[in-house]
């Protein structure tokens, strides 16, 4: 995230820039799910993302070094943006 202040001249304001708040913005989560040796009985891999009311599930054939990367759209379940911090479990 970019954050950036700019003094306006002859007045007490600032121009503040956060990129975190721009329409294109992505909220990013990096999954590592399995390391490099995988056990031969571990045939799936289920993924179960919930964020601000919605529940992401993807199912995955295991594999060494298995990720994802879950990119959150900052609605909520009702679609309504959603503004500042959230948790994802």
């Amino acid at each position: 995230v970019l954050h950036e202040q700019l003094e306006i001249p002859g007045i007490n304001l600032k121009l503040c820039h956060l990129s975190s708040r721009t329409s294109g913005y992505r909220s990013l989560l990096k999954i590592t799910m399995t390391q490099a040796v995988v056990p031969l009985s571990l045939v799936k891999v289920h993924l179960m993302v919930a964020v601000e009311g919605h529940l992401f599930q993807k199912w995955f054939h295991a594999s060494p070094n298995l990720a994802y990367t879950f990119i959150w759209d900052k609605t909520d379940a009702y679609g309504q943006r959603v503004y500042g911090l959230s948790d994802a479990v």
